[in-house]
Parts: structure tokens; C-alpha cells; sequence
């Protein structure tokens, strides 16, 4: 039977092929995302192939290898159908404008990288997603006609950004693994010595693995979506806040996020090492006044885990990578293009605070200027 099984495979891949042939795709789609999707199912095909070559069903025990190969094969052809399949079939009017949008974004920034796919096809987070190899970015369903949420499209965005620069050796966050090794190095010999619970002995080195893995990707793309985007990012970012579980405030046990607070922390910082000071302390009291309400309540040695100075220092190495990388700040935005995108989203924060009332219809206006400004250039 197991044969049969990899032999549908194969039937699959043949049919998935031919339904991502260019002239069944809309005429704006990404040719090097279709060309790379077409190349794993091609890539995918030859494994089967070889599989199907290499075992005898004959010899013990190799029915359990096919079975084996069958069920990896099969989770990788799932993979490559949901999310890249569906992305390129799917690929309609809200794709276009956001593929357009990021396109546009890239520019304004001045950023050295290709523009990656666009989908709205769900997550399981249903917000706005990158897949891990970077060249697909999700967007809610529906979020075409909202401009609130856009700042954390340019979060995304940054992931393309680190991955472009930092997937080889670390030019934009350049030696704070070291620095971070050596910080909670001392502070493992520090508790050592004092014989601090065993709580935090075991903690700290936790927290040192995290801080050179996720927590620094996400901290790093937190601080350059300011730098383009400037407060509307850090306001975008007290609203996802705010919404989600109390816990997740001050939550320490992802390995891949840091907590909001902590992040909101980093925001800050960047926004007063961009001379934004005023909006840094307006967006900071809020904060203050957020986690001033009961149901927040700070973890046992959350300030260990998470220290300020080494928000600072992320801070500072980012920021002068931006510079140095000559990426498009939001300050030097507001000077070279009568109207930014970054200048749009940061409006679009000031008119939802100052006139709520009306907003739904100014927002609505902007939508559509914007959506006809990136799709005709």
C-alpha cells in the first residue's frame, strides 16, 4: 500500500504543478515566489522518486522506512500547499495593494531587499505573519481597509531585513551575542558565589539562550519598524498589547517573544535615540498608566530577565546599523516625500485620538488614495 501512497504523491505534486503555471495566476504575482514553490515540488518529487527506488519491501523492516518517508513527504507537501500554493492561487485585489504597499514601503525606506509575497490566507494567529524562510508575509483578511494596524506589516517586513543582513554573520546586531553571553555570565557566577535561590541559577541561563535566539529577532525588528515608522509603531504596539491576556504583559516563558512591557521598553528607547522625546514620554505614560491596573502584576525577577541596559544597547548597536545601512528613518521621511506611507500611519494614530468620531470616514478616504497611489506606480 505504501507504494500506492507515494505514488499519489507524486499525482499531487503533478496536478499542484500544473495549477501554478503562469498563465493561471494573476498577472502581478510574484515570479520568483512561483518559481521557488514550483522548484520544492520538483525538489520534493525527485525524494519520492528516490525513495521509491531505493526500498524493497522484501527486505525486513523496510516497510517501516516507507512509512516513514511517506509521512515526512507528506507533511512537506502540506507545507508547500498551504503556504505557498494557496498564497499564489489566492493571490487576488487585497494581495495586490499590500504586495504593492510593501513594495512602496521598501523604497520610502530605502531598503536593500526584495519585496516577499503577499497572502491573506489565515494563521494561526490571524495577524499579520512571516513564514521562517522570509519571503511570505500574511496579512489579516480584511485588513485592506484599515490603516491602524499597518505599522506591524513594517515589523514583518523588518524580519526580511535581519534575515537579509544577519543570516551569515550579525551586521545589524554585530556583537551583542557577546554582549549578552557575557552579561548573564557574570550574573551566573554572581549567584553562584552568593548562592542565590536555585530559581534563579537555572533561570539565568535560560534567559541568556533566549536572549541571543528570539527575544534578540524580535527586539531587532521592534527597534527598525520604529526607526522607519517612528510612534505609530509604538502605538500600534500598546494597542496588540492591551488586547491580548493580562499575563502576556509581563509573559517570560515564550522562547521566541520577549513580553510586551519589555518590548514596549525597547520602542521607547528608540524613539527618544531618534529625537522623539515628546512622543516617547506621551507613549510611556500610557503605559505607565496600563500597567498601574490591578490584573497587572510584574513576575518574580522580571527586571534579571529582561535588564534595561541591555535594552539600551540593543537599542544603540540597531540604531546606528539603521544609519550605517543608510535605511530611510521616519524623521528623514517627513523631509523627502510630501506624504510618506510612515507619515499616513502615524496620521491615522493622531486623527483615531483627536477625532474618533469621524475617523471611520477619513480613514476610509485615505484607504482609497493610498490603494490607487502604490497600485499605479
Amino acid at each position: 500500500m505504501v507504494k500506492s501512497l507515494l505514488t499519489e504523491l507524486l499525482i499531487r505534486i503533478s496536478a499542484l504543478r500544473n495549477s501554478i503555471a503562469a498563465s493561471n495566476l494573476h498577472k502581478s504575482v510574484s515570479i520568483s515566489f512561483r518559481n521557488l514553490t514550483e522548484q520544492r515540488l520538483i525538489d520534493l518529487k525527485i525524494k519520492i522518486e528516490k525513495s521509491l527506488n531505493r526500498y524493497n519491501l522484501d527486505i525486513p523492516d523496510s516497510a517501516n522506512n516507507f512509512y516513514s518517508d511517506y509521512q515526512r513527504f507528506s507533511e512537506e507537501l502540506k507545507s508547500i500547499e498551504h503556504y505557498r500554493i494557496q498564497a499564489l492561487k489566492r493571490y487576488g485585489k487585497a494581495e495586490n495593494y499590500f504586495y504593492f504597499l510593501v513594495k512602496s514601503l521598501i523604497q520610502e525606506f530605502r531598503l536593500q531587499c526584495s519585496a516577499p509575497m503577499v497572502t491573506s490566507i489565515s494563521s494561526a494567529r490571524d495577524y499579520f505573519w512571516i513564514t521562517p524562510d522570509t519571503d511570505l508575509i500574511g496579512v489579516p483578511l480584511g485588513e485592506e481597509g484599515h490603516l491602524i494596524n499597518l505599522p506591524d506589516l513594517v515589523h514583518e517586513l523588518s524580519h526580511v531585513i535581519v534575515c537579509y543582513f544577519d543570516s551569515d554573520y550579525p551586521l545589524i546586531t554585530r556583537d551583542f551575542k557577546t554582549i549578552v553571553g557575557d552579561f548573564f555570565q557574570r550574573e551566573i557566577y554572581d549567584a553562584e558565589d552568593k548562592r542565590r535561590p536555585l530559581k534563579i541559577q537555572t533561570l539565568l541561563p535560560i534567559c541568556r539562550k533566549n536572549w541571543q535566539r528570539g527575544w534578540l529577532v524580535e527586539f531587532t525588528c521592534d527597534l527598525i519598524a520604529t526607526y522607519l515608522v517612528g510612534p505609530a509603531y509604538a502605538w500600534t504596539n500598546l494597542k496588540v498589547s492591551a488586547s491580548d491576556r493580562p499575563k502576556d504583559i509581563y509573559y517570560i516563558d515564550s522562547e521566541t517573544h520577549p513580553s510586551h512591557e519589555a518590548r514596549s521598553r525597547a520602542i521607547i528607547a528608540m524613539l527618544k535615540k531618534m529625537d522623539l522625546v515628546q512622543e516617547a514620554n506621551q507613549i510611556q505614560k500610557e503605559w505607565e498608566s496600563i500597567l498601574s491596573f490591578p490584573n497587572y502584576e510584574e513576575p518574580e525577577h522580571y527586571r534579571l530577565i529582561f535588564p534595561q541596559v541591555l535594552i539600551d544597547k540593543l537599542t544603540d548597536i540597531v540604531f546606528q546599523s539603521c544609519k550605517e545601512f543608510d535605511f530611510r528613518s521616519y524623521k528623514d521621511q517627513l523631509q523627502s516625500f510630501d506624504l510618506s506611507i510612515s507619515a499616513i500611519m502615524n496620521q491615522s494614530w493622531n486623527q483615531l485620538m483627536e477625532n474618533p468620531g469621524s475617523y471611520a470616514a477619513w480613514e476610509a478616504d485615505i484607504v482609497e488614495i493610498l490603494n490607487k497611489r502604490v497600485t499605479s506606480d
